[in-house]
């Protein structure tokens, strides 16, 4: 079996999952991971590549929770079903011979701004009496919040009351420190998830080009590029 990655991106808002083809080793492509379900059809963010010679396989995610991060709605973000995705792959391949990865390329500035062990955190910072707590400018203050987001004030205007609005509904948009068409991308570390052979390699703070060694290991493909 010619070893190869398949690596699942979401293009465009309403697209479904697809297949980019994350290249292989001697030759062999993308798409699916054995014919037996569509790629569209795997439900989130993750992807699964196979070995050759009965060896381990790699495998990373194609970065689609961008979608639902940047547009400043921090209700979506949780749902998305990485369990789900995973559990598909797992369905589509061995898992004596697949390594599968599930992590992210950034996060996107979200900000906790307090609040109780036993408040929402989708809601307002609680205060006296079942009211929110207001903040200096006399508003309610959200637990959650962006630094960079849609939900950042216009030019020239003040953050806006929320008073008595249902924050935690999917499709609000939550407030941001500054007003961006989408979020900006952060720096904090993200994690990564590793089940397979060779998963015992992912632990602890890691470089990024640190997990393409590891599937580089999972997939035995040798450490010098091969010549042209």
């Amino acid at each position: 079996m010619v070893p190869r990655v398949l690596m699942l991106h979401k293009r465009d808002e309403g697209d479904g999952w697809v297949p980019a083809d994350g290249g292989s080793s001697g030759g062999g492509g993308g798409g699916n991971l054995s014919g037996e379900k569509p790629a569209a059809e795997l439900p989130a963010t993750s992807g699964a590549a196979e070995g050759g010679d009965g060896g381990s396989g790699g495998s990373s995610d194609g970065g689609g929770g961008d979608s639902d991060g940047a547009d400043g709605s921090a209700a979506a973000a949780p749902e998305e079903d990485e369990a789900a995705v995973v559990a598909v792959a797992r369905e589509m391949t061995d898992s004596a011979d697949t390594l599968i990865i599930v992590t992210a390329d950034h996060s996107h500035g979200l900000v906790i701004n307090g609040g109780d062990r036993d408040e929402p955190v989708l809601g307002f910072i609680g205060g006296s009496d079942d009211e929110p707590r207001l903040a200096g400018d006399g508003k309610p203050l959200p637990i959650l919040t962006y630094a960079t987001a849609p939900g950042g004030p216009p030019a020239g205007e003040a953050r806006a009351d929320q008073t008595g609005l249902d924050i935690a509904a999917a499709d609000q948009v939550r407030q941001a420190g500054v007003r961006l068409g989408s979020a900006a991308h952060a720096g904090e570390d993200v994690p990564a998830y590793a089940d397979g052979p060779a998963a015992y390699l992912i632990r602890g703070s890691m470089d990024q080009p640190y997990l393409f060694q590891v599937m580089r290991h999972a997939l035995r493909l040798p450490l010098d590029a091969p010549a042209k």
